[in-house]
């Protein structure tokens, strides 16, 4: 998936924060899921040190030692894993304060330097002193990247853990193992013998944590950041993530998440939470120190993007303790067939998204007439039929552009003037509707009068299409239909091309006009046709996702279309 970018606005979330947007950094590759794992009938059959003086290399010992490891404790062909095995094991010792820090002066822990998962950390890392977070973040890239270092990791961390004196020592084995848990699976061999080890040396709390981080990291398999220092302290308690999301209403929800836990997991959790009846066009924003980054609310891993939002703090400067994050839900983009008054819950989340956003300036009128119209409405939701001006005033200041009133001492009277002449002959005034159908009604202006801003956003080259130059675009797709903007260059003029549902009618994955088709790879080809036969083919890497969208849309707009009909 190509993450969403936000491009040229200005988000307004509740508690006054106003930030512009970056795109979200795309991820690296995740390896193959996992064969199914067949739990066995007894677990107890499966213990560590049988596995570890069957496979064990010559003659390390299956428990806690305090020295150095001659050689790995599995065999390994390649020499460069060999030569990790043992410098991951120092990093082990370290963690657990079974070996104290090379005596350097400087502090390896330089932000320019991030350990991704988009690459191997280099083993000189372990020269140096390093944070516990470093350490961990060295350890998890060799086991997410190698995946025959896998089963070296977890059994250089159960026989730390075995018969160790130390009571720090042994607790801090354990936070190790409740992260890693979360970030890679052992193989299928070693799986049974490492839950039977935790059921029987943990304590029944952080067993129970490690063994349910366990079972979701078997089933998904999906991690591509290296874990966060949120997931640290987490580790720490044995417990699960809880995120505080914020809703456009001003109201917070505490929604747990886990190692593995997606963002369609998040949002069908705060769908229940709140009772709405879809969660669909919603999505997680994350704000992190001047930026905003829009996640979604697919299958993107939650404590990825976390991940990438705490280490973007750190390259602004703040330590990853004191990295703060918020979390948003927004309404980011409409099917054509919405509804407001299909729930009421749902509008009014979108309604006072809205609200903000106009007193922000996400959203603007083109005319005062229609910005008097929407304050008009939004008195009588909150104040009834009766019009007073000092709440008129009130309604004024917290709804116009706040830098419009700054920048023009004449629009507030303007604004009461124009309210004052039309308020009783608005027709839903005029015609006592409920509070909830004039919030109904504002919602569905707002969503064809700013359908522009409740788009999805896509970049890619535009191949072809009619009397348009090949370019390289953004692709904003919303409930009317897709429009393509050309990204202006020394070889390309800016152009704007709309296309519109009603004229569209097929989406496809290559050209069926094209006489002298080219090889198109159709993971990153989107062919648009519309009714006149006009073709627009483009480029993406999110041309899966660009396809999936616009046929769902279409769909939709369709069975709109039918629906009207019939009724």
């Amino acid at each position: 998936m190509e993450l969403e970018t936000i491009r040229n606005a200005q988000l307004q979330l509740p508690g006054g924060l106003l930030l512009r947007s970056l795109p979200g950094r795309p991820l690296t590759e995740q390896f193959p899921d996992q064969e199914e794992h067949t739990e066995p009938h007894d677990l107890s059959l499966y213990k560590f040190m049988t596995y570890a003086r069957k496979n064990f290399q010559g003659e390390a010992p299956c428990w806690f030692k305090k020295g150095s490891l001659r050689e790995p404790l599995l065999h390994h062909e390649d020499k460069m894993e060999a030569e990790a095995a043992l410098t991951i094991y120092v990093a082990i010792q370290r963690f657990m304060i079974d070996l104290p820090e090379p005596k350097v002066e400087e502090l390896e822990d330089s932000p320019k330097d991030d350990m991704i998962f988009a690459s191997l950390p280099p083993l000189s890392i372990m020269a140096k002193p390093t944070t516990n977070l470093r350490k961990v973040r060295f350890i998890c890239g060799y086991g997410h990247n190698v995946p025959n270092l896998r089963d070296e990791i977890y059994c250089q961390l159960c026989k730390q853990l075995v018969n160790n004196p130390s009571m720090t020592s042994t607790r801090r084995g354990w936070i190790l193992m409740g992260i890693l848990c979360g970030v890679f699976p052992p193989s299928d061999q070693f799986l049974n013998y490492l839950k039977n080890f935790i059921l029987t040396e943990a304590t029944e709390h952080v067993a129970e944590f490690c063994i349910s981080r366990l079972r979701r990291t078997v089933e998904r398999t999906n991690r591509k950041q290296p874990p966060s220092w949120i997931e640290m302290q987490a580790s720490r308690r044995a417990e699960n993530i809880v995120l505080p999301v914020t809703l456009m209403d001003g109201a917070t929800l505490d929604c747990e998440v886990d190692a593995n836990s997606t963002f369609k997991e998040l949002c069908e959790s705060i769908r229940e939470k709140l009772g709405l009846k879809s969660i669909y066009g919603f999505s997680i924003y994350i704000a992190a120190v001047d930026q905003i980054f829009n996640w979604g609310s697919d299958d993107e891993n939650v404590m990825d993007a976390v991940s990438l939002a705490e280490r973007y703090s750190v390259r602004k400067g703040n330590p990853e303790s004191d990295t703060k994050l918020h979390f948003y839900l927004r309404k980011n983009i409409f099917r054509p067939s919405y509804n407001p008054e299909d729930d009421p819950l749902e509008a009014n989340l979108v309604f006072a998204q809205l609200m903000g956003g106009l007193h922000k300036g996400e959203y603007r009128c083109q005319e005062v007439n229609d910005l008097a119209d929407i304050i008009a409405k939004r008195y009588y939701i909150e104040h009834g039929a009766e019009l007073d001006l000092n709440r008129l005033q009130e309604v004024i200041l917290k709804t116009a552009p706040q830098d419009e009133l700054k920048g023009d001492p004449e629009m507030m009277e303007d604004l009461m003037e124009e309210i004052k002449s039309s308020f009783d002959s608005i027709p839903c005034i005029r015609n006592a509707l409920s509070s909830d159908q004039v919030k109904a009604s504002l919602v569905r202006e707002s969503m064809m009068r700013w359908a522009l801003s409740f788009s999805k956003s896509y970049t890619g080259v535009l191949v072809s299409g009619p009397k348009l130059d090949p370019a390289r675009i953004n692709l904003d797709i919303n409930s009317t239909g897709a429009i393509i903007q050309a990204i202006p260059s020394a070889q390309v003029k800016a152009y704007r091309a709309s296309i519109e549902f009603a004229q569209l009618e097929e989406i496809a994955d290559y050209n069926p006009y094209d006489k002298k088709p080219k090889i198109t790879n159709p993971k990153d080809t989107v062919v648009l046709i519309t009714m006149q036969k006009k073709v627009y083919h483009m480029r993406s890497k999110a041309a899966r996702e660009i396809r999936d969208l616009m046929k769902l849309l279409l769909n939709d707009y369709k069975q709109r279309g039918v629906a009207e009909n019939n009724n």
